[in-house]
């Protein structure tokens, strides 16, 4: 490994994760509201998974085995279907251990749940056309404000998302595919909303360790919650944005908070045109949580537990522009 000093950065994200029972009948609803096709990635480590692009996101969607105690089973146990913390990629693991244990004194575990306390831990992946294996890191929850996955791939060697499939990102000449007719319309993400019991702990990590930037504050009266938004990634080919919201209201996000803790509470889609973001929703029978003058929000009780929000704007300041 060539030495660095990277200050651990995070340079974009990794994939976001949905824990569901049935991956069928996920990939069936996906390509009815997203126009999007599923592949199959296989069984390994004690769950089933999928995999999917939608907008400028991946998408790791498992099923755990409900033979093994694997963390994603107990999660499924404690949480039902929901989002799983989501995972980023990272400039330098190596540094990113440095800066968490030595000099910050946080803990990092592997996906094997043991603590990390020098070279990170791997997971093989031995059908990636790039290295045998992957960098992989656990936050812990307690000072990250969630579990996040972090995941540093080599870009001049390529490297697996999981398994077969190479990350895009890392892949020459790749753009995100554009909204398929027929569809939701999708453009790329708005938002990444994280319920926070306490927003300040999952802000400093971003900001801190990981070298993110604030670049504003607001309410969503539609969601009831007050958001700090940050950019991580900013200098990348795909900035990442979060919104770390603290409930200020009753509905779905202080639920949401109240029930799982800090959580991963909505993966919300810039689209070309709500209205008719709307009519496609109603037609292919998906009903709606939260609909407000700029927001709708997917009922999870109709979407494997997942919530998805459709805006026709992005947030306020947002580094990407309009």
């Amino acid at each position: 490994m060539a030495f660095a000093t990277s200050g651990a950065r995070a340079v974009g994200l990794f994939h976001v994760t949905s824990i569901v029972d049935d991956l069928t009948a996920l990939g069936d609803l996906h390509r009815r509201v997203f126009g999007v096709e599923t592949a199959t990635l296989g069984y390994f480590g004690g769950r089933y998974a999928t995999y999917c692009l939608i907008g400028d996101v991946a998408h790791d969607n498992m099923c755990p085995d409900q033979e093994y105690g694997t963390a994603l089973r107990q999660f499924r146990l404690s949480s039902g279907q929901h989002w799983f913390p989501p995972g980023l990629l990272v400039e330098d693991m190596q540094d990113l251990i440095y800066q968490l244990r030595h000099r910050r004194g946080l803990r990092i575990g592997s996906i094997f749940g043991e603590p990390v306390l020098g070279a990170p831990s791997s997971v093989a992946a031995p059908d990636a056309a790039g290295p045998p294996d992957s960098t992989i890191g656990f936050a812990h929850p307690w000072e990250a404000g969630l579990e996040w996955e972090l995941v540093e791939l080599d870009p001049d060697l390529g490297g697996a998302i999981v398994a077969q499939w190479p990350h895009p990102q890392l892949l020459d000449g790749f753009e995100w595919p554009q909204p398929p007719q027929g569809s939701v319309g999708a453009i790329r993400h708005a938002r990444h909303t994280i319920v926070a019991e306490a927003p300040d702990t999952t802000v400093g990590f971003l900001v801190d360790i990981l070298g993110g930037r604030v670049f504003g504050e607001g309410e969503d009266t539609a969601q009831g919650t007050r958001g700090t938004y940050v950019v991580v990634g900013e200098d990348a080919a795909s900035p990442v944005i979060f919104e770390i919201a603290a409930p200020v209201a009753g509905g779905p996000a202080r639920r949401d908070l109240e029930r799982m803790g800090t959580t991963y509470h909505c993966l919300t889609y810039e689209v070309a045109d709500l209205a008719d973001a709307a009519s496609h929703l109603e037609a292919v029978g998906v009903a709606v949580e939260t609909a407000g003058d700029d927001l709708l929000v997917t009922d999870p009780a109709g979407f494997h537990g997942l919530r998805y929000g459709f805006t026709g704007s992005l947030l306020p300041g947002d580094p990407r522009g309009g």
